[in-house]
């Protein structure tokens, strides 16, 4: 149970930098798909980019896409 306290503690106190790592790699990804376009690519960035919005929806992120008025 110790472990999933210490867990839970370290994901808040670097959610910051987990966040921003996560979103990197995503866009670092979405480029390489970009210059070099295969199906199977695309596929995986999809898949990966509706995880990642599975995970923030948990979270209660919200998913801003239309400019704010």
């Amino acid at each position: 149970m110790e472990w999933l306290k210490s867990t839970v503690e370290f994901l808040v106190a670097n959610w910051d930098k987990i966040s921003v790592s996560i979103l990197a790699l995503v866009a670092f990804l979405e480029a390489l798909m970009r210059l070099w376009p295969t199906s199977n690519a695309a596929g995986f960035v999809e898949r990966l980019g509706v995880a990642i919005r599975k995970i923030l929806d948990f979270v209660k992120v919200p998913n801003n896409v239309k400019k704010p008025e």
